[in-house]
C-alpha cells in the first residue's frame, strides 16, 4: 500500500530534479522522514507541497480525491 498521511499520497523523486516521481510503499517510508513530512502537511495546511528532507530526498505529498 502507498504510503499516506493526513488525507495525502506520499510521493518521492530520487533524481533530485522532479523527473522521477513515484509512490512509496507503506514499509519503505522512513520513521523520521515521516513525521518530518506529516509537520510539512499540519503546519501549512496546504492540498499539496514538496519537501527535501533531512535524507537529501525530493518528497511531495497530494491530496487523495475523496
Amino acid at each position: 500500500m502507498t504510503t499516506r498521511i493526513e488525507g495525502h499520497r506520499i510521493q518521492e523523486d530520487r533524481s533530485g530534479v522532479g523527473h522521477c516521481w513515484r509512490d512509496i510503499p507503506q514499509d519503505d517510508m522512513p520513521g523520521p522522514v515521516r513525521e518530518e513530512i506529516e509537520g510539512e502537511i499540519l503546519d501549512g495546511g496546504r492540498e499539496s507541497g514538496e519537501i527535501v528532507a533531512r535524507n537529501g530526498l525530493h518528497y511531495r505529498w497530494l491530496a487523495i480525491a475523496r
